[in-house]
C-alpha cells in the first residue's frame, strides 16, 4: 500500500484489499486444495471474496463510532467481524455441490 500510494492515493488500499484476497485464493484453491481447482474459478471465487467482504465491512462500519466499547459490545464486535468475513471465506471454502 505505502508503495502505491504516492500514486494512487488512497485507491490503492482497495486495490491491495482485493489482491490481499485474490492470494489468499490462489493459496487455497491452487496449493492447499488436493485437486487443483481451475485458475478461472479461483479468480472468480477471490473477486466475489473481496467484493463481498467488502461490501459486509461496508454495512457493519458503524461498529467503530462511536467507540466505547465495555460488556456486551465486544460481543457486538465479534458478531459484526463474524459477519463482516462470512462472505469471504464462504466464498473461498465452501465445495461446489
Amino acid at each position: 500500500f505505502y508503495v502505491l500510494r504516492p500514486v494512487l492515493g488512497y485507491a490503492g488500499m482497495f486495490l491491495m484489499y482485493i489482491g490481499v484476497w485474490v492470494g489468499l485464493g490462489l493459496l487455497n484453491g491452487r496449493v492447499l486444495q488436493p485437486s487443483r481447482a481451475p485458475l478461472s474459478e479461483v479468480l472468480i471465487r477471490s473477486v466475489v471474496a473481496a467484493i463481498g467482504t467488502g461490501v459486509a465491512f461496508y454495512v457493519i462500519s458503524g461498529i467503530w463510532f462511536p467507540f466505547n466499547p465495555h460488556g456486551w459490545d465486544y460481543a457486538v464486535h465479534f458478531a459484526a467481524w463474524t459477519v463482516a468475513y462470512f462472505p469471504a471465506f464462504a466464498a473461498l471454502l465452501l465445495k461446489r455441490p
